[in-house]
């Protein structure tokens, strides 16, 4: 019996160790928040948010539209 607590205690100090080790760490992506440059900066050369439509997506847009169009004029013309 007198094993497993030593095996315990043991597995609780490597813990705590370990736990130190990570705490002590500085991960790469910190931010130094107080080095930080003023928002004005930042944000000068930002344009307008541009969408990009790829050839896909406006294969498919153009196609659901021509349908729409389509059953429009189906629709207004009663040919069904």
């Amino acid at each position: 019996m007198n094993d497993v607590q030593d095996d315990q205690i043991e597995l609780s100090k490597e813990l705590e160790d370990n736990h130190r080790d990570i705490k002590n760490e500085k991960s790469p992506d910190e931010i130094d928040v107080l080095n930080l440059p003023p928002r004005s900066v930042v944000h000068r050369d930002h344009g307008k948010t541009r969408i990009k439509l790829g050839k896909p997506l406006l294969r498919f847009l153009t196609v659901v539209v021509v349908i729409m169009l389509l059953i429009i004029v189906v629709v207004r013309l009663n040919i069904i």
